[in-house]
């Protein structure tokens, strides 16, 4: 058991950061300013010292929200097997099915406290958000030159979000320190999934807030 000590320790521990990945997170009808870390791909931010987002494969178990992991269907490392897609097969309509998500670092400016680096979760299917983000970069080769404003409207599942480009210039690249994004999904060996899922190795790591995104 990790021992706090202090008030810095406890409330860093609180709020998710304090070495873990710190998620974006917003209220029903709350509006912040973000400016993006990484970029879709190669582009002028990339070379200027932005990082790349990761577009991720993960399943999640049915039975526990918390214990996810990347889908290794396509990787020959692991045979090309992948226990839940065989899950998902076999008993469809039960909840294994896999999903893709995109995990990227962006400051976010809630216009209270002080801008902080944050990792912004999406689904990629059926997400509006996700449509104009990639709309955006085909046509102008960048969504990490400019800030955005985010709001979000709703609870729970029943949530939209709604997203528009602003004026002005990138953030300070190198300014910020960004989140691994190697390290927001696992990648279990194969051999090992199946006591993944159920709960009996290490627990997976804390579920973010945006998973309905």
């Amino acid at each position: 058991m990790s021992v706090k000590r202090g008030l810095k320790d406890f409330q860093d521990d609180l709020d998710g950061t304090g070495g873990k990945i710190r998620y974006m997170k917003l209220d029903d009808k709350q509006t912040v300013t973000v400016q993006f870390l990484d970029d879709l791909d190669d582009s002028p931010a990339v070379e200027a010292g932005a990082g790349k987002a990761a577009l991720i494969s993960e399943h999640k178990s049915p039975h526990n929200f918390k214990r996810k992991a990347q889908c290794t269907r396509d990787m020959e490392s692991e045979g090309e097997r992948c226990y839940a897609c065989d899950k998902a097969i076999a008993t469809p309509k039960s909840g294994w099915g896999r999903t893709k998500r995109l995990y990227v670092n962006v400051l976010v400016d809630d216009g209270k406290d002080e801008p902080y680096v944050a990792v912004w979760n999406m689904g990629v299917a059926r997400n509006a958000a996700w449509d104009i983000l990639l709309d955006e970069f085909l046509e102008s080769g960048s969504i990490a030159d400019t800030p955005w404003r985010v709001r979000r409207s709703g609870k729970d599942t029943a949530t939209t979000y709604t997203i528009k480009r602003l004026e002005g210039g990138p953030a300070d690249f190198a300014a910020f320190e960004r989140f691994d994004l190697d390290e927001v999904t696992r990648l279990i060996p194969y051999d090992e999934q199946e006591a993944h899922y159920a709960g009996q190795v290490e627990a997976a790591p804390a579920e973010d807030a945006t998973e309905e995104w």
